[in-house]
C-alpha cells in the first residue's frame, strides 16, 4: 500500500524566516563587537603615545636640571597633550619627588603619570 504523504524535501518558509532572524542578531553583535574592539585599540594607542611623553619629558627634565614645577604643550605620534610637572619635598632633604600627568585636555584625567626621584641640586 503506498504511502500517502509527501516526503518533506527542502525547508519550509518559517525555518528560513528564524534562520535568517538567528543570522541578523549574529551578524549585529558581530558588528558591534568590531566596532568597540576598534574603539579599544584607538584608546590603547593614545595611552601609549601619552606614558611614552610622559617617559621622555621626566628625561629631559632630569637631564636638563630642571627640578621645578612646569607644564607644557607637546605632539607624540598622532596626538597633541598637555604635560605637568610637579616637585615636591620628600621626607628625606636630600631628595626630591617628580610626578609628571600626560593629559588630552586640562579637565580630563591623565592618560598616563610617572614619578621619579632626583637628588636636590646645590651644595
Amino acid at each position: 500500500m503506498p504511502s500517502l504523504t509527501r516526503p518533506q524535501r527542502g525547508f519550509t518558509l518559517l525555518e528560513i524566516m528564524v534562520a535568517l532572524l538567528l543570522f541578523a542578531v549574529g551578524a549585529v553583535s558581530l558588528a558591534k563587537v568590531i566596532g568597540s574592539s576598534a574603539s579599544h585599540v584607538d584608546e590603547l594607542a593614545r595611552r601609549q603615545f601619552a606614558m611614552l611623553l610622559a617617559h621622555n619629558q621626566m628625561a629631559l627634565a632630569q637631564l636638563e636640571g630642571r627640578i621645578a614645577n612646569d607644564n607644557g604643550k607637546a605632539v607624540q605620534g598622532p596626538y597633541q597633550y598637555l604635560w605637568e610637572l610637579q616637585v615636591s619635598k620628600t621626607d628625606t632633604d636630600a631628595i626630591l619627588r617628580l610626578d609628571l600627568d600626560v593629559r588630552d585636555d586640562a579637565d580630563e584625567p591623565p592618560l598616563a603619570s610617572l614619578s621619579a626621584f632626583v637628588g636636590k641640586p646645590g651644595p
